[in-house]
């Protein structure tokens, strides 16, 4: 069955396929804030090797070491290491339990005939995750109380450097911000769920020269509920009021040419404390002709704005995107459109269509996706059922958008 374009979901990876078969994906955070992940023991020693299993296989455990020679009674330990040690026609078996990667270095590639294939131990269930281990949940020696009226504690460990990361947790919320330098990068399939921020960039003026593309697709990004902003009576409550929401995508630090590709997103959002902030794009990641928004959702709850200040002029491209108000009780104070485009407010779609000149969203629609509102509503974490929470119900969110005919993103080869 053809995928539509406007609305799909993707499961890939970058640079190398891993297929993880008989085993389930790394789930998203929980309302804790951090991976609900159930650890599985890893028994390193078995009766028998089932048939289908090559004699030549590498295996990969939790008990494993990366001084071992990778044989199924002598596992590797980590994945970071045995992908420099995987040629053409390898195979690798990962043995039940949880395994924590970061910044992993992959420089390996199979061939059509010889692929190399990453996969869980027959009849076990691996899951790989990105997380920090010791920030996976909030009621252990990882975290000291910092204010106990409002339950903010902050991790007690420090990252190296230390600038990279910090770690708060507050009333069940986990914020975790990084700051660091990629030059491609790609985000996907992810479920980012009663978050203060969904994707935020941090910049200094010395990235600029090496800015390179950031792929941000197929995520769904609710930050419609609630969360803790200042502490009442705080000199910024106009912005920072004790119950706030912030945005859907953050910068911090210099403004910055991002050469963002950002498409095929669903967005669910409210108005926060900062009124002219938009749903959309933070105008701090200022236009460039890298800068792509395709065929997302944008959904708000009440006049927050949906797309401001990006200039045609600078070169970004715009279109195929849903962008639905469901309650706007300011359309003229807060448009739909806040100088977007040719520097214009606009408060419908169709009026930007007409006026703006910019050529922008000619496959935009601005519709109600139909979401089930008593569903988005639930603040129940619950696993395994979530995104058919953020399904739309309106056959015309199912439509072709903006073609992709001519690009070569990652997750878009079969919904052109």
């Amino acid at each position: 069955m053809e995928v539509p374009i406007r609305y799909s979901q993707k499961c890939m990876l970058a640079c190398l396929i891993i297929f993880l078969l008989n085993s389930k994906p790394v789930p998203a955070a929980d309302p804790h804030g951090a991976p609900s992940l159930q650890s599985a023991s890893a028994d390193s020693k078995i009766i028998s090797r089932p048939a289908d299993i090559s004699s030549s296989a590498y295996f990969m455990a939790t008990s494993g070491s990366d001084a071992n020679d990778g044989t199924i009674d002598h596992p590797w330990h980590s994945l970071d290491y045995l992908l420099s040690n995987l040629s053409a026609g390898d195979v690798l078996y990962i043995r039940s339990g949880t395994y924590f990667e970061q910044d992993m270095n992959i420089q390996l590639s199979g061939t059509a005939g010889e692929p190399i294939l990453i996969q869980s131990y027959p009849g076990e269930q691996a899951e790989i995750s990105g997380a920090i281990a010791n920030l996976r949940e909030a009621n252990n020696g990882n975290w000291t109380l910092v204010d106990g009226g409002i339950n903010l504690y902050k991790s007690v460990h420090a990252y190296e450097p230390q600038a990279y990361m910090n770690a708060w947790l507050t009333d069940d919320d986990l914020h975790l911000i990084t700051y660091g330098e990629t030059t491609d990068y790609d985000s996907w399939n992810n479920l980012m769920w009663s978050v203060g921020a969904g994707v935020s960039g941090a910049f200094d003026s010395e990235f600029s020269s090496n800015n390179g593309d950031v792929y941000i697709h197929h995520n769904i990004i609710d930050f419609s509920f609630y969360q803790h902003g200042g502490r009442e009576g705080n000199y910024r409550e106009d912005h920072w009021p004790v119950w706030q929401v912030i945005h859907a995508f953050a910068h911090h630090g210099d403004s910055y040419g991002a050469r963002w590709k950002v498409y095929n997103n669903t967005v669910i959002g409210r108005k926060s404390g900062y009124e002219w902030n938009p749903a959309g794009l933070p105008d701090g990641l200022y236009g460039n002709d890298g800068l792509y928004v395709y065929n997302n959702i944008f959904f708000v709850t009440d006049d927050r704005i949906i797309f401001s200040d990006y200039p045609v002029s600078s070169g970004a491209h715009y279109d195929g995107n849903v962008v639905f108000r469901r309650n706007p009780e300011k359309p003229e104070k807060f448009p739909l459109f806040y100088k977007f485009g040719n520097g214009e407010n606009y408060t419908s779609l169709d009026n930007f269509r007409a006026n703006s000149g910019t050529g922008w969203e000619q496959n935009g629609l601005e519709t109600d996706p139909a979401f089930d509102l008593t569903a988005l509503e639930n603040t129940v974490y619950a696993r395994g059922q979530m995104r058919k929470r953020y399904t739309p119900a309106n056959p015309v969110i199912f439509t072709e958008g903006m073609s992709y005919a001519a690009l070569s993103w990652p997750g878009i080869s079969d919904i052109n």
